[in-house]
């Protein structure tokens, strides 16, 4: 069996259900930057019990996810492994080993969950497009997110895979269960932060009053979202922190639909979770994931979101289910597994 690193940032269930099946066919170590996440409910991070080697870093904390250690480095050099997985390209200590790694002709495989926005001009796309270079193999989340990636790297050494969070049999139950639009509610689920654009969702809320707006997974900030909520004196919002995955999974198929107004998103695992009970789903451009699977994309042109929630009816629920069923956690695990044999 090959010895494989898979280098990540934090925990996250269905990053373990990966990490199990894959550990069935490689001997793997996955080696976190850090323990816990301030952003993240513990118990859920580690709800689900890992059957591979876990090690992890203990250095500067960079931001809420992130830390920066040397300490990576007698990881990247070891020679017990055969291949070595950068999960999170963007983060100080990842930057330093690709780095290193590129001086010292270490090979290693990038690992990207969609879109990363590498076009355009500015200092940030430079220094983006200067650390996805190098990597012996790309494996990168979407066809389409595939595409942008290979203007910057040879194309041969892009593999795109299907992303999910969903395993094969979820799908095929949460799929008897087709969304029935029962009630009149937009679902808005993520965390408060800027780049999840809750500010739009806000604002399409004020304009069309006459809809309910239920905003899920606000977290450790739903009292700063409640205190914008009351400010803009909107009656039609309803902030809930946190939803266990079964109520979550309710919401998806009796709602009007799932808004996701993220600004840039590398992909959006709620568009996967919402598409699995053929749930409308009406996103931004700046989602992958919304790009990948062709659901109806704005820009920030809240008249148009507006048109687009009133036209929800219009979409084929079952065609979105079939679309979604080859996104799956174990079709993932092959395709990992391809480029990690070659």
């Amino acid at each position: 069996m090959k010895k494989v690193l898979y280098i990540s940032n934090i925990e996250v269930p269905y990053r373990n259900v990966f990490f199990n099946i894959l550990s069935e066919k490689v001997k793997l170590t996955v080696l976190y930057e850090m323990k816990k996440s301030s952003n993240r409910d513990d118990k859920w991070s580690s709800s689900i019990k890992p059957k591979y080697e876990i090690n992890y870093l203990n250095g500067i904390k960079t931001d809420t996810e992130n830390c920066f250690d040397i300490g990576i480095l007698k990881y990247i050099f070891s020679k017990k492994y055969d291949k070595v997985v950068i999960g999170c390209y963007n983060s100080p200590s990842q930057m330093l080993a690709i780095i290193l790694m590129r001086l010292f002709r270490k090979k290693y495989m990038l690992n990207l969950d969609g879109e990363y926005f590498f076009d355009g001009p500015g200092i940030k796309n430079k220094i983006k497009r200067f650390f996805i270079k190098g990597a012996d193999e790309y494996l990168i989340a979407g066809e389409k997110a595939g595409e942008i990636l290979s203007k910057y790297v040879p194309k041969e050494k892009v593999h795109p895979y299907y992303f999910s969070s969903l395993t094969k049999k979820e799908l095929e139950e949460n799929a008897k269960h087709m969304n029935k639009n029962i009630n009149n509610k937009v679902l808005v689920v993520g965390q408060y932060f800027d780049y999840k654009g809750l500010d739009i969702a806000l604002e399409v809320a004020k304009l069309d009053q006459t809809i309910e707006y239920r905003f899920i997974g606000s977290g450790k900030k739903s009292d700063l979202l409640q205190q914008k909520v009351n400010e803009m004196n909107l009656k039609n919002v309803e902030i809930i922190p946190f939803l266990p995955k079964e109520e979550l999974y309710k919401e998806y198929q009796e709602c009007k639909c799932l808004l996701l107004p993220s600004r840039k998103e590398c992909w959006g695992l709620v568009i996967n979770e919402a598409a699995s009970f053929g749930c409308p789903i009406i996103a931004s451009n700046g989602s992958g994931a919304a790009r990948e699977f062709d659901v109806n994309c704005f820009k920030d042109n809240i008249k148009e979101i507006i048109d687009y929630i009133n036209s929800y009816q219009l979409i084929d629920k079952k065609k979105l289910i079939e679309k979604n069923n080859k996104y799956n956690i174990e079709d993932n695990v092959i395709n990992f597994l391809g480029i990690i044999n070659k």
